[in-house]
């Protein structure tokens, strides 16, 4: 009788320790799907409740519908409050465009070395159009000290990625460079898609 109970105990416990993380997989993987597929209307309350629990995946989500409009309406104080949740946890995609925030001076203070220090953190987890960004920025020398060679790396690993502006930059930017500086930056591309693309 005891040996029974000690087993029912165990596995209620089991069922309920295991049910609300199934549930909360279900919810996020329903959020995605609904974003995915532009059903907005039908995402933003999905999603908003996985953003409460802190799903970055769903915080980035509600801040890029609430930046469009997209089931609810436009507002860039609510887009930047789900960027920056979900940037703090290392989510690429906020990065960039909280980084974009910055870069604009919209809803935050114009700051050019914020926006270069969040599209490199992207940057750095693949992301092809902040690799983009990042390399601009480098070509310009906004928020960063301008370098050509950190431009064409930068934007190489995006091109081939298949950013097409990245890849007009580059070739662009290519043509300015020496002989030498065309090789450095080709070298530091193979070196940056090794380290954050593979």
């Amino acid at each position: 009788m005891i040996l029974t109970l000690i087993k029912y105990l165990l596995l209620t416990v089991s069922l309920f320790g295991f049910l609300p993380n199934t549930f909360a997989a279900s919810e996020a993987k329903n959020c995605s799907v609904l974003f995915t597929a532009k059903n907005y209307d039908a995402a933003m309350p999905v999603c908003t409740g996985q953003a409460n629990q802190g799903n970055a995946i769903a915080q980035s989500y509600l801040g890029y519908m609430y930046q469009i409009g997209g089931g609810a309406l436009q507002n860039d104080k609510q887009a930047v409050h789900w960027f920056t949740k979900a940037a703090e946890q290392g989510n690429a995609v906020s990065q960039y465009y909280l980084g974009g925030y910055y870069r604009k001076g919209e809803m935050l203070p114009q700051d050019d070395k914020q926006a270069a220090y969040l599209y490199a953190k992207a940057a750095k987890q693949g992301l092809a159009i902040a690799q983009s960004a990042l390399g601009l920025m480098y070509y310009l020398g906004t928020g960063v000290l301008k370098d050509i060679v950190e431009a064409y790396a930068w934007l190489n690993v995006a091109a081939v990625q298949g950013n097409k502006f990245a890849s007009i930059l580059r070739d662009e930017f290519g043509m300015e460079m020496t002989p030498s500086q065309l090789d450095k930056a080709q070298q530091l591309s193979k070196t940056y898609y090794k380290q954050y693309v593979e």
